[in-house]
């Protein structure tokens, strides 16, 4: 019979100790496998890079960070959150999502409304250190300026003229309206007649909140709320003026991009334009550390374009873009410089 005791015990070992030590093997097992696939995988990543082939945050996730000087993460995590390997322990995101509200909403649903509502949120203060370190970061800063830029924008070359021809709006993936609330705060509402801000979004819970925002803030007869997919010939409402399309393409590569940007021309006039905001290659280097969380831990795989990447992608879906590409970023002349977005103004190209 064998004896798994010391070795000056002769008793023959008990169950329980026979199911320890599988256990303890079956955890090494474990361990040892999780280790090969993942250097695997980030072999793999190598090798993407090495031909040119690789996502941006496939390089993200192959580089060595020095997350020692980022205070708020608990101190078991550091050294795991700094490698390209093991980041992806899946011990670490658990302990991210228990630290830290917005953590636990991104891994649920990466592009939550909800998380964007907190970071638009002047007075949010955070539930965690985490929290406040997102909120306080470049890139929560790059999405509030980019709310204050693009709405301002919007007010003045959409807003405006299309109130006065009676005209309509539609705000693809608009959500929670943070935009048509911010854009149409200096519109004298009362005195407006035909003039609408449809947004179509998939999320209706959003939408809810913000149809009760719209009336809050006294916009409830100049906005309108669909569910449905903008991508469908089903949710097309006529045909706009003008387009807005915020943040969608953030995650998607070429192909589907062009994608969309086809076919949100089955909701606009052929005369139609269009502002869009997309991420830009800048960020991830701005920044690493928030994004190795946000797409290497957390999974959300965001994709940034390059301005050549932007130019080549709305030439192929049949767009013309007017003017220079701009970006949430100012310099103290007040003209726009690069920051983390590409903010597009095109028309549909005849």
């Amino acid at each position: 019979m064998a004896i798994l005791g010391p070795s000056n015990n002769s008793y023959p070992a008990t169950a329980e100790e026979v199911g320890y030590k599988n256990s303890e093997s079956g955890i090494v097992f474990s361990e040892i496998r999780w280790f090969f696939t993942n250097a695997c995988i980030y072999i793999w990543y190598l090798i993407k890079i090495l031909f040119n082939r690789a996502e941006r945050f496939e390089e993200l996730a192959c580089k060595r960070l020095d997350f020692l000087r980022e205070e708020v993460f608990p101190k078991q995590l550091l050294v795991f959150l700094r490698s390209p390997i093991w980041h992806r322990r899946p011990l670490v995101k658990e302990i991210l999502v228990e630290s830290s509200q917005i953590c636990a909403i991104l891994a649920e649903n990466p592009a939550s409304d909800e998380m964007l509502r907190m970071i638009y949120d002047l007075e949010y203060k955070g539930s965690s250190r985490i929290d406040q370190w997102f909120w306080s970061s470049l890139p929560g800063k790059a999405l509030r300026d980019r709310l204050e830029f693009c709405s301002n924008w919007i007010y003045e070359k959409f807003v405006i003229p299309a109130i006065k021809t009676n005209g309509r709006i539609v705000d693809f993936g608009g959500s929670s309206a943070a935009y048509a609330i911010k854009a149409l705060k200096g519109a004298d509402v009362p005195s407006i007649q035909g003039f609408v801000w449809d947004t179509i979004d998939c999320d209706l819970e959003s939408l809810k909140i913000g149809e009760k925002r719209a009336e809050e803030a006294g916009l409830f007869s100049v906005t309108n709320f669909r569910e449905g997919n903008f991508m469908s010939r089903k949710s097309v409402l006529g045909r706009a003026q003008f387009g807005v399309l915020i943040g969608v393409l953030c995650g998607m590569d070429k192909r589907t991009a062009v994608f969309c940007l086809e076919k949100i021309k089955l909701h606009l006039a052929v005369d139609a334009e269009l502002i869009v905001a997309t991420l830009s290659s800048r960020a991830f280097p701005e920044d690493p550390f928030m994004f190795r969380v946000l797409c290497n831990v957390l999974g959300w795989k965001l994709r940034p374009k390059t301005e050549e990447e932007v130019k080549d992608i709305f030439q192929t879906a049949g767009w013309q873009i007017i003017g220079d590409i701009m970006s949430e970023r100012t310099g103290e002349d007040g003209e726009s410089v690069p920051g983390q977005y590409h903010i597009v103004h095109a028309k549909i190209a005849i």
